[in-house]
């Protein structure tokens, strides 16, 4: 081989050498842009946040159509949950089931039912019977509408 053949031969390896670098560049510059976002989304709580393709900084958002309203469930009260849960129940309950049975109903948090079942219980309006290998149970007590409360003056 004369020298002028080895020279293009190593010129155009050369080349390829420079073509799959910036192959390489390119791939570097997408996986260091999927790494800043996630860096970005753990500095917010974790919550990733997708950009939208073809939105500028600067522009407005499209006008989006208004939505069609959903029919919620009514939620019902701690107080109406509980009753529901332990009237409804063919034995008694734990305070468990209770609360399981409950947070269906209503957006209470387990500490306010947990409260509500023992103030119901002091009321009369539900019966806490004790269960040799389960604890403390409740079930409806025989009169289903308890009195209603009366503020004092």
């Amino acid at each position: 081989m004369d020298t002028k053949q080895l020279m293009r031969k190593l010129e155009a390896e050369k080349q390829e050498i420079k073509e799959k670098i910036e192959e390489l560049m390119q791939r570097a510059e997408k996986v260091d842009s999927v790494l800043h976002e996630i860096r970005k989304a753990v500095g917010r709580g974790g919550k990733a946040v997708r950009k939208k393709p073809g939105r500028k900084k600067g522009k407005k958002a499209p006008a989006r159509p208004a939505k069609t309203a959903k029919k919620k469930k009514k939620k019902v009260t701690v107080r109406q949950a509980i009753l529901r849960a332990v009237s409804g129940a063919a034995e008694p309950l734990a305070p468990a089931e209770i609360i399981k049975s409950a947070m269906k109903l209503c957006d209470g948090a387990v500490a306010s039912i947990r409260s509500q079942i023992s103030t119901l219980a002091k009321e009369g309006a539900i019966e806490k019977v004790e269960h040799p290998g389960r604890g403390f149970l409740y079930k409806a007590a025989a009169s289903e509408k308890p009195a209603p409360k009366k503020a004092e003056k």
